[in-house]
């Protein structure tokens, strides 16, 4: 017999997720539990195009997928045992590459744990999501087709990795991408942005902190920007109402320059007690409060998508569930459920 614990918690995830996903959802767990996969490829191939798979808590990894239809992917969350009272189980779901080939249009990917974001050399890319991540090696999207409209959306990105870098593209394809309320976080001399000069992007609202920026034809608004060597530049891109550290921008275009990065958030640079993400947050006496067009906030606690802590899904989730392990008869549980946005 299962434990009641596990029979209580499937029963009421079946009942929050029947009416929220896209066409047929199934399971992935590898702990043991009663599921439709085991590992993330498997349940890619055993899925129909426009299905939902979600990726369960787990202390091991999925394995890597590569992507080559329509899927919808959620996991839990990340940095859970920092940020409290959003998921009964704290450990994250994790994928170690995720590869978006053609066919993989109008994918969303959202709450997992990723080492790094790719694309095939030959894909041919539209109308994809990734939001709400814990991406750790960064995202290289180098192809010889078109990629259009890529939202990078409400992630935590470090770059680890001398290749992938934090975010680099390539190929020789036209590249179309939409970056909003990230926060990329220096990590060392390979967390770099470099753009190829086919890709065009519009950061919004992000914390931008890079070994160093390279692109043109981008719009830079609403950011934080902090270059550890070289900045953005601003003959070549378009670059306005950001808050800079230093002289990492200048004072045009309503941009505020000479800020200084110790003094812009809650928990920078001692993190006390707040959880990775939630210690930039910005402090009360921030420079980038207001600083942004139409008075928003800078960086990416404010804007039109914000930034969720953890990026937690999108959907209802159990934080606390309290049952008794042997039961007998007549018994009470109780359920602790939020709602998410």
């Amino acid at each position: 017999m299962k434990p009641i614990f596990i029979q209580c918690l499937s029963l009421v995830l079946f009942v929050l997720c029947s009416n929220i996903a896209h066409a047929t959802v199934y399971r992935v767990n590898n702990t043991g539990a009663d599921a439709d996969f085991t590992t993330a490829q498997a349940a890619h191939d055993g899925v129909t195009a426009g299905d939902t798979l979600y990726f369960e808590s787990s202390p091991t990894h999925y394995g890597s997928i590569s992507i080559t239809k329509e899927i919808h992917i959620i996991g839990n969350g990340y940095f859970l045992g920092e940020n409290v009272d959003l998921q009964a189980n704290i450990a994250p779901a994790s994928i170690v590459n995720l590869t978006f080939q053609s066919g993989s249009n109008n994918t969303t990917v959202q709450g997992m744990t990723i080492t790094t974001v790719l694309c095939g050399s030959s894909a041919t890319l539209k109308d994809i999501v990734v939001e709400r991540n814990y991406i750790s090696s960064g995202i290289y999207l180098a192809t010889s087709q078109s990629i259009e409209n890529f939202y990078i959306l409400r992630n935590y990105i470090l770059g680890t990795h001398s290749t992938y870098q934090s975010f680099r593209t390539g190929g020789n394809g036209t590249k179309t991408f939409v970056v909003s309320n990230n926060i990329f976080n220096y990590f060392s001399t390979n967390s770099r942005l470099t753009l190829d000069a086919n890709t065009t992007a519009t950061f919004k609202n992000n914390i931008l902190y890079f070994y160093t920026f390279t692109s043109s034809f981008c719009t830079y608004k609403n950011n934080i920007i902090h270059a550890a060597s070289t900045s953005v530049n601003e003959s070549t891109n378009t670059v306005s109402y950001n808050t800079c550290v230093s002289n990492d921008c200048s004072s045009n275009n309503n941009n505020t320059n000479n800020a200084v990065w110790n003094s812009l958030f809650v928990g920078v640079p001692t993190q006390a007690n707040y959880s990775t993400d939630g210690r930039f947050q910005l402090s009360g006496s921030s420079v980038a409060a207001g600083a942004g067009e139409a008075g928003v906030d800078c960086g990416a606690f404010d804007g039109e998508v914000i930034y969720k802590l953890s990026g937690i899904p999108a959907i209802p989730t159990i934080y606390k569930l309290v049952a008794p392990s042997v039961v007998s008869g007549n018994f009470n549980i109780t359920i602790s459920t939020r709602s998410n946005n």
